[in-house]
């Protein structure tokens, strides 16, 4: 008793604070002493790693501890989990259907492609625990008429995002139901003669650059293979009309007109065997 009589007495009454260490309060004393801490404020802490409240643990041997709680001592908040990773691009849609289109006419706009798939983001990770509210590192008395509570853990990591795909366009419709013949170019089917029987090539006017040929007109026989080719874009022109009419544009079939000229021209050179017709 006559020891303890001799002891220095300190007294320590913290505000409320954060990560409250008694014995650097009490002046980190390396003689033996007697210390109390009365606590009526809250005391807190500012990282779950870092108790709210502790003793400490350098205090020289024959020192007398006393902790009287009369407020609340509480550890720090866990932290928060990682969020999740964003999920990935989703599936891609199907097509849209091709558009249709009349006969011989563009084809109409396809339909918008399909909406994609969805994709999940991962899950976040949980949170890490509360801290610590009060550690002693070294013998000490507590009295406890308040409350000392650990902290609360940290919350879970939000879930990762999700990208949906994106659809495909439909193609383009396609034109149906033959071929159609510019206006300056379709020519009447001749009537039938004779036995009825049609005949086996399409007859067109073989107009010149200019004022036609031998002044009326030269009436050049086309083979169905040869209609067929001047009409469904096998032959077309490499060149847009040059003299700015816009008769014809680059890329459209020559057409029968057109197609009769150059055969006449080819006749006229010796290229076609007239004794031959398909």
């Amino acid at each position: 008793m006559m020891a303890m009589l001799m002891q220095e007495t300190v007294v320590l009454q913290p505000g409320a604070t954060n990560n409250y260490d008694m014995f650097v309060a009490a002046g980190s004393p390396t003689r033996p002493v007697f210390c109390i801490c009365i606590v009526d404020s809250a005391i807190g802490s500012a990282s779950a790693a870092t108790p709210a409240f502790t003793t400490g643990s350098a205090w020289s041997t024959g020192s007398n501890l006393v902790v009287v709680n009369n407020s609340t001592i509480t550890g720090g908040t866990g932290a928060v989990g990682a969020n999740g990773s964003n999920g990935g691009t989703g599936s891609t849609g199907s097509g849209g259907a091709g558009g249709s289109g009349n006969a011989g006419g563009a084809g109409s706009a396809g339909s918008s492609g399909g909406t994609g798939g969805d994709a999940y983001g991962g899950n976040g990770t949980n949170g890490s625990s509360g801290g610590i509210a009060f550690t002693a590192g070294f013998l000490t008395a507590l009295k406890n008429a308040g409350s000392i509570v650990r902290g609360a853990g940290g919350a879970g990591g939000a879930g990762g995002g999700a990208t949906g795909g994106s659809g495909v366009g439909g193609g383009g419709g396609l034109g149906v139901g033959g071929v159609n013949v510019p206006a300056q170019q379709q020519q009447q089917r001749p009537t039938p003669s004779g036995d009825g029987r049609r005949p086996s090539s399409a007859a067109a006017p073989a107009s010149g650059g200019s004022g036609g040929l031998n002044g009326g007109g030269v009436e050049v026989r086309l083979t169905k293979r040869e209609a067929a080719s001047a009409t469904d874009g096998t032959l077309i022109f490499n060149y847009d009309d040059p003299t700015g009419q816009n008769r014809w544009k680059k890329g459209d079939p020559i057409g029968l007109a057109e197609m009769a000229r150059r055969k006449h021209e080819g006749m006229k050179n010796g290229l076609y065997d007239k004794s031959v017709s398909e």
